[in-house]
This record gives C-alpha cells, structure tokens and sequence, in this order.
C-alpha cells in the first residue's frame, strides 16, 4: 500500500472513530434523558394523584362526620365547589365518574382539556375495578396520560372512579438536555480538534515506522541477494576464460565460434556483477562524512562527466550551502540523470534543468525534463526498492536517492512537470557561509 494511502486511511479512520463516538454518546444522551424525563413524569403523576385522593378521602371523611347518611349508601361525590377547590390547591385537572362509569364531575382549569367522555368504556371498567389502578397513554392528538383509580369510601363501599388526564411536562428536561448536548458538544468540539492533530501525528509516525521497517527488509534482502550472487561469479568468470586455452585443436571457425560464446557469457556475468553491486550498495549506504559546501557549484562539478549539452544547472542569485555527504550528493545526481537520460532517449528536442532556489531555511533543487513523464497511478510508487518503469535496470536508484535525502535531513518528492515530463523537488536545510554569518 502506497505510504500516503496508508497515512491517510489511518488519519480518516481515526477521525471516524472521534465522529462515530460522538454521535453514539449524543444518541445515547437523549435516550437516558427522554427515560429520565418519562420516569419523571410518572413520579409526578403518582405523587399528584395521591395527594389528590388524600384530599377527596378528607372531604368524605368530613362529609361523614357532618352528615348522617342512612345505612348501605356510599358517599357522595365531592359537589362541583369543592372539586374546583381541590382542582385549584393541588393545581390538577381531574375527572370523578361514578362507581357504573358515567361522568359525575369534571374540572378542566387550564389549557389543557382532553376530551371529556360521559361513560367510560366497559373493559376499561372492568379492568379498573380487576387492577385498582390504570396508567396508560392517550394519543388525542398530543400525548397525555391516563390515570383511573377505583375508590372505596371508609365504609368499604364503592365510591368513585378517578380520572386524571396528566399532560408530560418536558420543559425542564429538554432545558437540562440542550445544556448538556451544548457543553458535550464544546467537548466534542475540542476532542476532535485534538483527535485531528494525534490522528495526523500517529498517521505519520505509522507510516514512517512502516516504510523503516519495509527499507530494512529490503536491505536485508538486498545484502542476502547480493551475497548469493557474488559468491559463484568469480570461478564462473575464470572458468570461462579458460575455455578457449583448453581447445586448442579447433579449426579457425570453431575457435571463432567459441570465442563469441565465451564473450557473451562474459558479458552476462557482468551483469549478474553490476546487479549483485547494486544490490551491496543499496544493503550497505557508506557512513556519511558530512561537509558543508555550495549545492549549485557541487551538482555543477557532478554534472561534467555527461556529455549531453541539453543538461543544464541553473544556480540561485546566491550561493546555497547546504551540509551534506559530497559523494552521495553525487551518486543522486547521477541516479536522477541517468533516470531522466534514459526516459529522453525517443525525444526529439531532449532537455534537463537543474535549477536552485530558497525559500526560507531551505534550499531547493528542481530536476526537470521533457520526457513521457510518469502514469499518475504509478507516482505513488517510484520510491518504492525493486519499482521500476523501465525494461532494464533494478529499480534502486530512487530508493537510494530517498533515503540519502532523508538521512540529511531533507526530502525529496515527484510532481508532474506542468510544461510535460517529470520533475523532482529535492529540499534540504541551508547552512549559513561565511559571508552570512559576518
């Protein structure tokens, strides 16, 4: 997986997770809270009601005292004063029907009126008189509560039915809801802010760990490689150089013959021998002796052994130091030419530039050419070891250019040249000169 698609998975998935949890704890808020607010609701529908049947069971008591009713007969129901009165104390909106469930007396006070009905249903009244007590939700058309309960007067005998008709009071939950949604939401707010810099940090630092960890398998495979195949090219090349002394006795045509397949054996143990060098030197980068010295007038010195007058180096107006190790300066230079050579072969008008800049604390090289450019699914992998576009060639040279920069504490990154081609933008810190420093 290319090294910026892994950061970024990493980065979006991390992110997710802050964004998913959110949304999961603010879900969950308003569940716990609209239970709580339901619960709420109940207590104090409950705790209404029984202070309410204090209050009728009081008004009879006294009615008991005062009156003398004959034996047999119930208490009657609460005339409409004292049910206003009742209605006015407890600030409740009730209904009285009568032990057969008709509509005895009703107080409706204020906003809230749900539709009075003059006889309850049977089953409704049975299952009263079955249960003691009923709570249940009408929807007319808002949603209100029911509550019916089945008094006795203190004689035992059937008395009433109570109704309270108990309109949810949210008010004050969803207050508490949007101040809590609006302080986790702050939170959120700087969790994410948070999670984006850890995310981007971690993303990175992933990645960085698993390129290290992909370069130095490769070294290890490179060294085993490049071991293996050193070790039989030396006998294989005298060996083959003896041939032509062990047939003596050939005729000129047969000796010819022999000596064209001894130079093609020759030829291609030279190149088991360059690829097993590749291979040692990408295993084994030299330690390097860093020196401060004038990028432009050094690639300008490394430049000189190409003979191509289309290859140009542009310097910057003033000379950029930079500190670095000299020869593997050289050894990019030269892996990023021959790469940008090789690509103009089929080029009509080929052309290299170098050109040196500053922004800042930085020094930057561009290397540009004119060639077929690379495919934009492929950029993603040119630093990759073994990767290459070509027909020939190991696919070292990049990698290698990389991890020199890297290891002076630069960078090196491809982007499409804008006029066709390719180029490369290598970046590493300035050094102050002489002349600066003075």
């Amino acid at each position: 997986m290319p090294q910026k698609a892994l950061r970024k998975r990493i980065f979006q998935s991390m992110i997710l997770l802050v964004v998913l949890s959110s949304f999961l704890i603010a879900g969950i808020t308003f569940y716990q809270y609209a239970e709580q607010a339901n619960d709420y609701n109940q207590v104090r529908l409950l705790r209404k009601e029984d202070q309410l049947k204090r209050s009728l069971f009081y008004w009879a008591e006294h009615f008991d005292q005062t009156t003398d009713l004959p034996s047999g007969r119930p208490t009657p129901i609460p005339d409409s004063l004292s049910l206003w009165e009742m209605s006015d104390i407890h600030n409740l909106d009730f209904e009285l029907y009568t032990p057969k469930g008709q509509l005895a007396q009703a107080s409706f006070t204020g906003d809230f009126r749900p539709i009075k009905t003059p006889e309850l249903d049977p089953a409704l009244l049975a299952s009263i008189y079955d249960v003691g007590h009923r709570v249940f939700t009408v929807e007319d058309p808002d949603p209100y509560m029911s509550s019916y309960s089945a008094l006795v007067d203190a004689r035992g005998l059937p008395w009433l039915i109570l109704h309270i008709p108990y309109q949810d009071d949210y008010g004050f939950a969803d207050k508490e809801l949007r101040e809590f949604l609006m302080r986790l939401g702050m939170v959120y707010l700087l969790l994410l802010a948070v999670g984006i810099v850890l995310a981007f940090g971690l993303s990175r630092y992933i990645t960085r760990s698993v390129q290290m960890e992909r370069e130095l398998a490769w070294r290890e495979m490179a060294k085993q490689v490049a071991h293996e195949i050193k070790n039989p090219l030396t006998p294989m090349r005298l060996n083959v150089q003896l041939l032509p002394t062990q047939f003596t006795d050939l005729s000129p045509k047969e000796s010819e013959k022999l000596d064209t397949h001894t130079q093609a054996m020759l030829e291609q143990i030279d190149l088991l021998s360059d690829i097993a060098t590749a291979f040692s030197h990408y295993a084994q980068m030299p330690q390097a002796n860093a020196e401060v010295f004038d990028w432009a007038e050094e690639t300008k010195q490394a430049r000189m052994i190409y003979p191509q007058p289309w290859i140009a180096v542009k310097g910057a107006e003033g000379p950029i130091m930079v500190s670095m190790d000299r020869s593997q300066w050289t050894r990019v230079v030269t892996n990023l030419l021959n790469n940008s050579i090789q690509a103009l072969a089929e080029v009509n008008h080929p052309r290299i530039t170098i050109e040196f800049t500053q922004e800042g604390r930085w020094g930057i090289c561009r290397f540009t050419d004119n060639g077929p450019g690379v495919p934009a699914h492929l950029i993603q992998r040119i630093f990759e070891p073994r990767f290459t576009t070509k027909s020939s060639g190991m696919g070292l040279g990049l990698a290698v250019v990389r991890t020199v920069m890297q290891a002076s504490g630069g960078s090196i990154a491809f982007e499409p040249n804008p006029h066709g081609g390719a180029q490369f933008i290598l970046r590493l810190p300035r050094k102050q000169n002489t002349q600066e420093q003075t």
